[in-house]
């Protein structure tokens, strides 16, 4: 391999590890008010697509924001009702109008909830980093 390609291949390889997370963008959930009772229409709402069901899916290296809209503390905890906190992410005192945000640097599937009112749930998939369209 001559020099000139040795040089173009540590390049770009540095170039991939510099500009992978380039594209990452912040996605918003909402908790809006009311969502504290077990009788609200919705407990999250996603900004990305309006759903109101807690799940979203992002890539690599993008960073999603809980906001408290209600008028009551929540919490938001990786991990499921069943088996509880698994530590990944989470903030367990969540004032209204306060915010918790957290950037997913793994591909994964992982479920979420608020332990104080545990019906409250959801999901954040991530995929690879790639082109977003």
């Amino acid at each position: 391999m001559n020099k000139f390609c040795f040089v173009f291949i540590i390049g770009v390889l540095i170039s991939i590890q510099l500009f992978e997370n380039v594209y990452a963008i912040t996605y918003d959930i909402n908790m809006p008010s009311g969502s504290s009772s077990p009788d609200a229409p919705y407990f999250w709402q996603n900004e990305k697509t309006g759903a109101a069901s807690g799940d979203i899916a992002i890539l690599v290296g993008d960073t999603i924001i809980w906001k408290n809209g209600g008028q009551v503390i929540h919490a938001v905890e990786s991990g499921t009702v069943e088996d509880g906190a698994d530590g990944i992410f989470g903030v367990t005192d969540l004032a209204p109008g306060e915010f918790y945000k957290f950037t997913f640097t793994e591909k994964g599937r992982y479920p979420y909830y608020c332990f104080i009112h545990p019906w409250m749930i959801g999901v954040v998939t991530v995929t690879e980093v790639g082109y977003k369209i």
